[in-house]
């Protein structure tokens, strides 16, 4: 939940001083910046540099760090700005999106992100862990006794 604290690399800091000798921590975050609705959302779009950066910078080892990538979510995220459920996920040109306002202004969003929608159906739907269609960065870390 990085993106919801003001000063991430002291969050680090803070929780290198409550792990115990050779404890561990695990920390996931967002790999795209986009706001997702609260009031205390500072940042997001972390890259897998900048935790390994975080977490040496508070005196954590590195035990082992990556993507979480997915060319179909980002698509989702980057063209809609919307988090597929898994039917969205598996067929958007046929899924119903819940869009806010009135029964015209719906229709009008599902026409205006047909285009949209196509692309995301014809990207790969596999996850993998290339940084370009990152949805997630996560370390797993250690203190060091």
């Amino acid at each position: 939940m990085l993106e919801h604290l003001w000063n991430p690399v002291q969050a680090f800091l803070i929780i290198s001083d409550l792990l115990s000798a050779d404890g561990h921590a695990w920390i996931a975050c967002p790999a795209n910046n986009f706001p997702h609705g609260s009031s205390n959302f500072y940042s997001s779009g972390y890259s897998l540099e900048f935790l390994e950066s975080a977490a040496k910078q508070a005196r954590l080892t590195n035990v082992k760090s990556g993507v979480v990538a997915n060319q179909r979510i980002h698509y989702y995220r980057q063209l809609l700005q919307l988090w597929p459920n898994n039917f969205q996920f598996k067929y958007p040109l046929v899924a119903y999106f819940p869009i806010l306002g009135s029964l015209r202004k719906k229709f009008i969003w599902q026409i205006r992100s047909l285009p949209s929608r196509l692309a995301i159906g014809f990207s790969n739907r596999d996850f993998n862990q290339k940084a370009e269609f990152g949805v997630e960065v996560w370390i797993l870390t250690r203190k060091s006794s």
